[in-house]
């Protein structure tokens, strides 16, 4: 399993909008003259762009799930109170 089909799997398709900003800075490394430096860069930038994006995923997952957590833990708490 190559790093795009693990990332695929955790947050599902990289939406519109993170492919966009990977395609605008491609092009800007694309204008940079060393070819060798070139390539490195785009892998390293989109790399990192995928790493950003799955990271906010999962936060918000955390997130989601904390608040699930809180509401259950209120419930339970009412429920064995009265």
């Amino acid at each position: 399993m190559n790093h795009q089909e693990f990332f695929e799997v955790l947050i599902g398709k990289t939406p519109p909008e993170i492919e966009l900003d990977i395609e605008i800075r491609k092009r800007e490394i694309k204008a940079l003259p060393n070819a060798v430096v070139k390539e490195v860069c785009l892998e390293l930038m989109k790399d990192n762009k995928l790493q950003d994006f799955l990271i906010m995923a999962a936060i918000e997952r955390i997130s989601e799930m904390n608040t699930k957590l809180i509401r259950y833990e209120m419930a339970e708490h009412h429920r064995t109170k009265t």
